[in-house]
């Protein structure tokens, strides 16, 4: 199984797999992956950063500069375990607008240890501000800082 990228500006409802986060919320099923992050959101309001280590949960952004004039190269990762025994991982990581509060890139990650840390790469143009966020199987929401292009 491998992670899968979905970049969703705008969303789309075809953009559909199975749910990896069957544990979470029921059974596995088909459904767009924006209703997946917006549904761990809405179950986990206000319990964001609350329960595990913030060290090992809190998602960390480095940007570069593009080659590609007004946008930079960002990368998001955590130190974080992929462990599929316990099982104990980072199921999703994703960027929203921090004006907005529009999801616009989410990475979902199967629980692989040869993924550990969970991290993806993008690009995204100056002036934008992003808010960090992942979901962890054992210790739910977590919630970076908003930081601008």
């Amino acid at each position: 199984s491998t992670s899968a990228v979905i970049l969703m500006t705008p969303f789309s409802a075809a953009l559909a797999f199975d749910n990896p986060f069957a544990n979470f919320g029921g059974a596995p099923q088909k459904m767009p992956v924006e209703e997946l992050v917006a549904e761990l959101e809405k179950q986990n309001k206000g319990k964001a950063n609350s329960n595990g280590d913030p060290a090992k949960h809190l998602p960390s952004v480095k940007l570069s500069p593009s080659s590609t004039s007004g946008s930079s190269l960002l990368e998001v990762s955590v130190p974080h375990v992929m462990d599929p025994e316990e099982p104990h991982y980072i199921q999703a990581i994703w960027l929203k607008d921090a004006k907005t509060n529009e999801i616009v890139l989410v990475k979902v990650f199967p629980p692989d240890a040869s993924l550990a840390p969970p991290t993806f790469k993008c690009g995204a143009p100056k002036g934008v501000t992003l808010k960090p966020m992942l979901y962890c199987n054992l210790h739910g929401l977590w919630e970076g800082e908003p930081f601008t292009i």
